[in-house]
């Protein structure tokens, strides 16, 4: 997984700010929804393809009752409290079905570090 995060964060950063930067936007996408896709396989020890669907479920669950001891970005509330659709974006991304922009990539990018923080940070 952190191979996966690395290889994400190097695309960001070597087009960022070049005429090809908006082609790989839809990659950066899909790649945040294949990185909560590995995350969930491995912290829920399955190998299905709804893996990441239970890690939402559980995140939105756990999260939001841990949110008081947390202290969660405004974005992350917002979709803990169901304002923001996170699984339905993610899945358009994966699909290729709606344009990436850079302001709701770095948005979204924010809640999953949220989420693998939440489950994967070794100081807890």
């Amino acid at each position: 997984m952190q191979n996966l995060y690395s290889a994400i964060d190097d695309i960001y950063y070597k087009f960022k700010g070049t005429k090809f930067f908006v082609n790989k936007l839809p990659i950066l996408g899909m790649s945040l929804r294949l990185l909560l896709d590995v995350a969930a396989r491995e912290l829920l020890g399955i190998d299905k393809d709804k893996a990441y669907k239970k890690l939402m479920e559980k995140a939105k669950k756990e999260m939001k009752i841990k949110k008081e001891d947390k202290n969660f970005l405004a974005l992350t509330n917002s979709w803990l409290d169901e304002k923001e659709n996170l699984e339905g974006i993610f899945s358009k991304y994966a699909h290729g079905n709606i344009p990436v922009d850079e302001g709701n990539l770095i948005k979204l990018s924010k809640i999953v570090g949220d989420i693998l923080k939440f489950y994967f940070n070794k100081e807890k």
